[in-house]
């Protein structure tokens, strides 16, 4: 943490490299240095170590599926964020961030031109949440994108009344 503070994130990469030669299944090695290669731009690295971390060690944090699908997003790929988004919420269902995971893969999804997988995923972020706004307001972009408009605006007016209520 202290290379990225003084601007040495290659020198933090290159430790973090070293730390996994010695010590190849040490998972919180691994999640850093997958956290170092995203966060240094370096992306496509960075999804890579995220995709190792998830292929062979049993006891991967949340935040990894998550940093792998933010990746992909500002790659700008967005059905495979979508997919990623999707499988960190299946891989952490008891995580704090399920819904939020569900309601992202949902805006990948929309972002990817396929709006009824996006509609099916804002509806299971209503099914977890009921009373929290952000699935209303994803169903009805996905509704609005496939013309259903008057069941856009219910869901519109339903997250307005759930915001106004807290």
């Amino acid at each position: 943490d202290m290379y990225k503070e003084l601007g040495a994130i290659d020198k933090a990469i290159a430790d973090e490299e070293r730390a996994c030669q010695l010590e190849p299944h040490c998972v919180p090695y691994l999640e850093k240095r997958a956290s170092l290669y995203c966060m240094s731009g370096r992306l496509q690295e960075g999804i890579k170590a995220c995709d190792f971390l998830i292929n062979n060690e049993k006891q991967v944090s949340d935040s990894i599926y998550r940093l792998r699908a933010v990746s992909f997003k500002k790659l700008k790929r967005y059905d495979e964020a979508g997919k990623a988004f999707a499988l960190a919420a299946e891989a952490h269902k008891n995580s704090r961030d399920y819904h939020m995971n569900l309601y992202d893969a949902g805006d990948m999804y929309l972002l990817a031109g396929k709006d009824e997988v996006a509609l099916s995923y804002f509806e299971r972020v209503i099914k977890a949440c009921p009373d929290l706004s952000t699935g209303y307001w994803g169903r009805a972009k996905a509704l609005e994108k496939l013309g259903r408009k008057r069941d856009a605006e219910r869901d519109r007016e339903k997250a307005k009344h759930l915001d106004l209520s807290y």
